[in-house]
Parts: structure tokens; C-alpha cells; sequence
């Protein structure tokens, strides 16, 4: 497997998320908000290197989206901690375990079917969703509430529209696998 700089800058976005967990485990919400815009332009970055300078890898495919994993349960795991709404930790708990129980299908499904999914456009959709949650979320500690916790609940719901429906889908996918093998 070849390591591209594409690969490198995932791997910084990897590198990064114990430092945003530990903003926002002590409540830094500044380097937290700092230290989330740099991961989020991490992803952007690779993803454009790799199409622009033709650096796409069989590694950086798998490696991007477990990055953003990554990121993600560890982020949202922490805020769980941190929010003092229920809603708003229920939808959270909700996102995380999605996020869990994504890369242990996904693991199941290449070791038992051979099966690689690529992320789609929903999933890319969800996980960005996601994102907008915990950017919103630290934004609102950051700057002393400036949005009602009413707005908060309610974009934390709607947030996980995508990711209801990306369930139900691969659901669905892995039902049909089943059926196929037996």
C-alpha cells in the first residue's frame, strides 16, 4: 500500500481528535471550535489532493471515512459529558452508537461477505450533519449560548434524519445480502 500526502493529511485529522477531546473534555470551547475547523479542512484537503493530484489510494479509501469515525464518536462522546440537555444527549448517544454500529457492519460485511461499501451520498450527508451538530454545539458553549436550547433540540433531531434513513438502508442492504447467501 502507497502513502500518499492525501493519506498524510488524514492521518493529521486522526492525529487531531485527542486534542479536540480533551477542549472539549476541559471545556476549552475556543481551541475546541480551532481545533474542529482544522480537522474539518483536513477532510476537505484530502479529498481534494487526492482527486486533483490523481494521489487516490486503496488505504486513503478506507482511511478517510474511518477518520471521520473517529472524530466523530470521539467528539460526540465527549460532548455527552459536557451537554447538560437531555434531548440533546439522547441524539447524541443515538449518533455515536449509529457511528459504532456502521464500522462494526461494515467490518462484518467485508470479513463474512468480502463486500467493501463505499460511503454514499446519504452517508456522506449523515456524517456531515453530524459534524454541523457538534460545530453547532461547541459554537453555542463557545460564544455563551447565543441560540435557545429549544433550536438546539430541534436541529439535533432533524440532524438525524439522514441517519435514521442510512439504517433503515443498509438494513435493508444487509437483508438482502443474506437472502443471497442462503
Amino acid at each position: 500500500m502507497r502513502i500518499t500526502v492525501a493519506t498524510y493529511v488524514t492521518i493529521i485529522r486522526i492525529m487531531l481528535t485527542p486534542f479536540i477531546v480533551m477542549t472539549v473534555a476541559y471545556r476549552l470551547w475556543g481551541a475546541a471550535l480551532a481545533l474542529c475547523i482544522c480537522a474539518a479542512g483536513t477532510d476537505l484537503l484530502d479529498g481534494y489532493i487526492a482527486r486533483a493530484y490523481n494521489q487516490e489510494s486503496k488505504l486513503g479509501r478506507l482511511l478517510d471515512p474511518v477518520a471521520d469515525k473517529i472524530l466523530l464518536v470521539s467528539v460526540m462522546g465527549m460532548l455527552l459529558y459536557q451537554i447538560p440537555d437531555t434531548l440533546i444527549k439522547y441524539t447524541l448517544l443515538f449518533c455515536v452508537t449509529k457511528e459504532l454500529v456502521l464500522l462494526l457492519g461494515a467490518y462484518l460485511l467485508h470479513v463474512y461477505y468480502g463486500v467493501f461499501i463505499q460511503p454514499s451520498r446519504l452517508s456522506r450527508l449523515a456524517s456531515l450533519l453530524e459534524f454541523v451538530l457538534f460545530f453547532v454545539l461547541i459554537l453555542w458553549y463557545n460564544f455563551c449560548c447565543f441560540i435557545d436550547i429549544r433550536w438546539l433540540q430541534v436541529l439535533a433531531i432533524l440532524l438525524c434524519v439522514p441517519s435514521i434513513l442510512l439504517l433503515v438502508r443498509y438494513g435493508i442492504y444487509i437483508m438482502q445480502l443474506m437472502r443471497k447467501k442462503v
